[in-house]
């Protein structure tokens, strides 16, 4: 996942494999040995050459309105963590990172859509602490995810934004234009 700034350059490149002295990690490294844990770059990632995932990806989605700090921060704290395949992969990571970044009022809306809780809500944006919303997710249905969920994530908030541009269009075309009072008439 590719995060830009505001000049569209690029701040952090989110990309979570298997630590190589995991159990996991070793089994990797024999199908795709890989330089370092983590690509810098999707450019890297795609390499045919380096052991990541060696081809172009399933999806390619833009989403504009996230807060890019805070995925940056939450990114720099979980991209250490121990990988687990089915609970803690790089969709798991990438669905948290989406979410957190979110505003709170649209987090809401899409709780159904990525099967969030109230409470992962709460921990989401309830505490300062990101060890503190890691230990809670991860016990979390919100965590159990495959790349599946996150473009269903992404889908469902591109959807919003639309909905919410269009209902903010409509409500400003059906709101007549104010008029200022007729000072002839509050001299009578």
């Amino acid at each position: 996942m590719e995060v830009l700034g505001s000049q569209n350059e690029l701040i952090a490149y989110v990309s979570f494999w298997p630590e190589p002295e995991s159990l996991i990690g070793q089994v990797t490294q024999i199908l795709k040995a890989r330089p370092q844990r983590r690509p810098a770059t999707y450019e890297q990632e795609i390499d045919t050459e380096v052991g990541y995932m060696q081809r172009p990806s399933d999806f390619t989605d833009e989403v504009d309105g996230l807060d890019e700090e805070t995925i940056v921060e939450l990114w720099n704290t979980v991209q250490d963590t121990s990988y687990d395949l089915r609970h803690w992969n790089c969709s798991n990571i990438c669905k948290l990172l989406i979410i957190s970044s979110l505003d709170i009022t649209e987090a809401e809306d899409l709780k159904l859509v990525t099967g969030c809780t109230p409470d992962d809500l709460d921990a989401l944006h309830g505490t300062v602490d990101s060890l503190e919303r890691l230990r809670y997710l991860a016990t979390s249905q919100f965590i159990d995810c495959r790349p599946e969920d996150v473009r269903r994530t992404v889908e469902a908030y591109l959807i919003l934004k639309k909905s919410l541009r269009d209902t903010c269009a409509e409500q400003a075309s059906s709101t007549p234009s104010s008029t200022l009072p007729d000072p002839a008439q509050s001299q009578e």
